[in-house]
C-alpha cells in the first residue's frame, strides 16, 4: 500500500497492453497489491466460493494459455457476485482508497478517494468495493452489513447500534479514517 500510494504509482494491468518491466519499482504493484485484491475478493466472495472459483479457473486452463478476465469469470460463476466489473477497475486504476466513517445519529456515512502521501489535487477516483462492516451494540450484540460501496459517498443506517469496524476481516484493500473519535473509542470497548 506504500508504494501504491505515491503520486507515480502504476495500475496492475497497464491499459493497451504497453510494456511493464517488472523490478523493484513495479513488483509491488503487480504482486504485492494484486495479492492484496485477490484477499479482499475471497473475503467478498467467501472462502468457499473463492476456492471454487479458483479450481474451475485452473481445471478450465490447465496447460493452456489463460487471460485474467477468465479468473474473474470464474470467480464470478462459483460465486453469483459482480466480481468481473470490480476487478476491472481495482487492476486498471491506479492507486487506492481512503474510506472515511462519519457517524451522525443513526447514519454512517462513508466517503472514497485515493489515497496519496502527497498532495493530489482534485482526484474523484471511485472504485466499486466490496465493503464488510462489523456493529455492535451497546451489550455486545453483533451483525455484519454487506455492501457495495461504488460511488464518492454512501450511508449506512446504524439502526440503534453503538460502535461500528468498516473493515471487517481485514480484508478490504483500502485504508480506513475514523472521523468521530468517540465512536473510534466505542469501537475498543466493544
Amino acid at each position: 500500500m506504500n508504494r501504491d500510494a505515491l503520486n507515480d504509482t502504476i495500475p496492475i494491468e497497464i491499459p493497451g497492453g504497453d510494456h511493464v518491466v517488472i523490478n523493484s519499482s513495479t513488483a509491488p504493484i503487480i504482486y504485492s497489491k494484486g495479492g492484496g485484491i485477490l484477499r479482499q475478493m475471497a473475503g467478498f466472495t467467501g472462502e468457499s466460493a473463492f476456492a471454487d472459483g479458483l479450481f474451475r479457473y485452473l481445471e478450465t486452463h490447465s496447460y493452456g494459455c489463460a487471460k485474467s478476465a477468465d479468473l474473474w469469470e470464474a470467480l464470478e460463476t462459483a460465486s453469483n457476485q459482480p466480481v468481473s466489473r470490480i476487478m476491472e477497475s481495482w487492476v486498471k486504476q491506479a492507486g487506492h482508497p481512503l474510506i472515511t466513517a462519519t457517524r451522525a445519529g443513526d447514519t454512517l456515512t462513508l466517503s472514497q478517494g485515493r489515497f496519496s502521501f502527497l498532495p493530489r489535487g482534485d482526484d474523484a477516483a471511485v472504485w466499486p468495493i466490496p465493503m464488510v462492516i462489523r456493529l455492535w451494540d451497546q451489550n455486545g450484540g453483533q451483525k455484519v452489513v454487506a455492501r457495495m460501496f461504488d460511488a464518492p459517498s454512501m450511508e449506512i443506517d446504524m439502526d440503534g447500534m453503538a460502535a461500528y469496524n468498516i473493515n471487517d476481516g481485514h480484508t478490504g484493500f483500502y485504508r480506513s479514517r475514523y472521523a468521530d473519535a468517540a465512536n473510534w473509542a466505542k469501537s475498543f470497548a466493544a
